[in-house]
């Protein structure tokens, strides 16, 4: 979701500290912020003294419906922790049928506003904050036996948990970091001008260039375009390789349109190159400005290449197959046979480079006029556009005063806070992006015991369960496509809680041998990592796709829909309060992280998802006259949501780009109402009442209408304006007013619930359904 050092999300920090290219599987996307128990326990008494009477005006005023209930209310302690901290997030005064996100989030956001070390805050903070802690906890503490081993593996457990901690404590060793200064960056880029000198001439020598591409591709400095190995779509059993475009620093295109941000990017580029030039090239020019519009006008020129995101979520026009034969005739000026063999020189990597090679390209346009772009951009710029890749990627690991240099461009698209969250936190973030696999052990033998598992099957049962009964009362789903739907919900696959190689230490001590950390020598440490990150994935095209492989570490607060395994993940990270707790009453958990589930198999038939077979093929399963159904209810969709505005920096309207967060909308709307089913298929089962306790200080609100307000409450946030304009260009998921907003608004269910008239705005007469 968000890249920066803020966020606590430890899938997003594996994505931009290592820069993979994301994977096709389709996030929940949480935010972050933290509330300690003790504030809630010092006012709960009080809080639910004055409830009654909050509920009796709210009643009076507002009348609420539903299945009212006369049953006494649960007064055990985790019953009065929960209705405290559900009722202190809500506003009474505001109609529900009016505004139900305010409703159910006004007290949370008034009383949260966000501080300067974050980007944003919201109800996911709790659960992250805690998640952390724990990981910090373990780390900051010496190594625990671990009776339950054996002693050779013992020993190997004990190897695992050194090499995380020596990554921890030499990222929060700062008085080292500070005393290296800016020459462990120096020698980087030492490396990058030995390696492609300017030559004697103006004209750029296409084989330096590409290969000096390589090397900073090996090391996670962006440029030109991407390249990763992945699951072929339409052959999910085999790996491939995938081209795509990239390089640029900026989040989106459309930054390159505004001078502000243009000059607000070629200023910091012009102060970190006269800070660390001098010292990499004492003979190059003292002319940093010009320097820096040089790297910019590359960077812009890429930009006006590139497809808008909106353009990027049809996997089937991504789908491009070349060879490097065709490859070369679509952009004749890149050697890709020269990039190729150095990203997979033949002793590492066998043959598997040749003519008859398959890349994936999902642009192929951009491809097509990289050539012109390259064969018209000077050594000189090209040089420096690759050392700025370097700077902006590794700035951030290195001295203050290195990192200090790219904080306003970082604040200004929403990447960075205005101060440094605590070193704790970002080391906590950088060791599980890195070695997450490794931590999760520890994590989860705090947190994830047998019954979190059992409870989380059991709710993906419920709503599969909801869905196969709802796909035969889709009246435009006709018999051929009906049946492939449900054959592909019965062939979905669920993990949940981690991958089982997070508790086999031999396993993963050979998986990550290779993996060098040290614990005095922080940067040298994340270049390797980087390094072998990024090798581990390029050695993914001699084997057959892992299926048993994660794509989130066990600590993630997220879930996640992948196509072509056709499987659904929720790492132990999300199975926690307030998403779940074998302690809260089910409606409470349906509506977390039962609409978590939802929305995850949801996606498996959204825009994108419906794409993929049952075996996680991309392939055109739907009849022409299905075809044609869903896209004239997408489009209604996508005409919703594009009417939704939030405040850019300078306080003006932006729309939502309704085609970009289509599946993640329809994700959001599915979700929430199988969730609901789902939870009355529970109450049904055996037992049903006694897990569904009425909560204290609820007097007139029935049971479907808190579960409404449990998931409104997974949203609750407030968000810098400069973090959502960057959002609203690159991320397909709404923001979190308009993921609750936007999806009770086209429900029936919640109209009933709270008696909202048609015509309130949160009942309108026109609405949109799919699933």
């Amino acid at each position: 979701m968000d890249s920066s050092d803020d966020s606590s999300n430890a899938d997003e920090q594996a994505q931009s500290l290592l820069g993979r290219s994301a994977p096709r599987r389709r996030t929940f996307c949480p935010h972050v912020l933290t509330q300690p128990r003790h504030r809630i326990w010092g006012s709960i008494a009080a809080l639910l003294i004055a409830v009654p009477v909050v509920a009796a005006l709210y009643l009076t005023f507002f009348g609420i419906a539903g299945t009212l209930t006369s049953e006494l209310p649960c007064n055990t302690h985790d019953c009065v922790i929960t209705a405290g901290r559900i009722l202190q997030n809500m506003n009474f005064s505001v109609d529900p049928c009016e505004d139900f996100y305010e409703f159910s989030c006004g007290g949370w956001i008034q009383e949260h506003p966000i501080p300067d070390d974050k980007s944003q805050v919201g109800t996911f903070d709790t659960l992250v904050e805690k998640n952390l802690r724990i990981l910090k906890d373990a780390f900051e503490s010496p190594y625990a036996p671990d009776s339950t081993l054996p002693p050779e593996e013992e020993k190997v457990n004990h190897q695992n948990f050194d090499k995380v901690q020596h990554l921890y404590l030499s990222c929060i060793n700062e008085t080292q970091i500070e005393g290296e200064g800016k020459e462990p960056i120096v020698a980087a880029l030492k490396k990058v001008v030995k390696d492609f000198p300017l030559g004697i001439d103006n004209k750029l020598d296409a084989h330096k260039t590409i290969l000096a591409v390589a090397a900073a591709h090996d090391a996670n400095a962006g440029a030109l375009f991407g390249m990763a190995v992945g699951q072929d779509d339409k052959d999910p059993d085999h790996n491939m390789i995938l081209l795509e475009q990239s390089g640029l620093s900026l989040p989106s295109k459309e930054y390159y349109d505004d001078a502000q941000f243009i000059r607000t990017l070629t200023d910091a580029i012009a102060k970190s190159f006269s800070v660390i030039l001098p010292d990499v090239n004492p003979d190059n020019t003292t002319d940093w400005e010009r320097l820096a519009k040089g790297v910019v006008n590359v960077e812009s020129e890429l930009a006006k290449i590139s497809l808008p995101s909106s353009e990027l979520t049809d996997p089937s026009k991504l789908y491009n197959a070349y060879t490097i034969p065709t490859l070369k005739a679509k952009s004749p000026f890149i050697p890709w046979d020269s990039y190729l063999l150095a990203r997979f020189p033949p002793g590492q990597f066998s043959d598997v480079i040749n003519d008859s090679t398959k890349l994936i390209v999902t642009v192929p346009t951009f491809f097509g006029n990289l050539s012109s772009t390259l064969s018209n951009t000077s050594p000189q710029d090209m040089q420096n556009y690759i050392l700025w890749h370097y700077i902006y990627n590794y700035a951030d690991h290195s001295a203050k005063s290195l990192k200090d240099l790219l904080n306003e461009l970082k604040e200004k698209t929403g990447q960075k806070a205005k101060l440094e969250p605590p070193r704790w936190r970002t080391c906590l973030g950088r060791t599980d992006a890195f070695l997450g696999e490794v931590a999760g052990r520890w994590f989860v033998a705090r947190v994830f015991g047998g019954d979190s598992k059992k409870a989380a099957s059991s709710t993906v049962e419920y709503i599969k369960q909801a869905f196969l009964e709802r796909l035969p009362r889709i009246d435009w789903l006709d018999k051929i496509t009906l049946e492939r739907a449900i054959e592909k919900v019965n062939s979905l696959i669920k993990k949940i809680g981690y991958a089982d190689i997070i508790m086999q230490p031999k396993a993963l001590a050979e998986k990550y041998q290779d993996a060098a950390v040290y614990p005095d020598k922080y940067f040298e440490n994340i270049l390797s990592l980087t390094k072998w990150h990024i090798h581990e994935n390029l050695k993914d095209i001699m084997k057959p796709v892992d299926r048993a492989k994660w794509q989130m570490t066990p600590a993630t607060v997220n879930a996640y829909y992948n196509p072509t395994m056709n499987e659904i993940v929720f790492p132990a990270g999300i199975l926690q309060p307030p998403f779940y707790s074998i302690k809260d009453p089910q409606y409470l958990n349906y509506g977390a992280i039962g609409m978590v589930v939802g929305h995850e198999l949801t996606h498996a038939f959204d825009n994108m998802g419906r794409q993929y077979d049952s075996h996680g093929r991309l392939v055109d399963w739907w009849t022409n006259a299905t075809q044609r159904e869903f896209s004239k209810r997408a489009g209604c969709f996508i005409e919703q949501y594009s009417q939704y505005t939030v405040l850019d920096p300078d306080g003006k309207p932006q729309p939502i780009d309704g085609t970009l967060t289509l599946g993640e909308n329809l994700a959001d709307n599915g979700g929430v109402t199988r969730a609901l089913e789902a939870w009355r298929m529970d109450m049904e089962a055996p037992g049903g009442a006694q897990r569904n306790p009425m909560l204290p200080g609820f007097d007139g609100f029935s049971k479907e209408q808190i579960f409404y307000i449990s998931f409104a409450q997974v949203w609750c946030g407030n968000t810098r304006p400069e973090l959502a304009l960057r959002r609203l260009r690159t991320d397909p998921h709404s923001p979190n007013k308009y993921r609750v907003i936007g999806a009770l608004v086209n429900s029936m269910e919640f109209a009933q619930v709270y008696s909202c008239p048609v015509g309130s705005a949160m009942n309108p007469e026109k609405k949109c359904l799919i699933w």
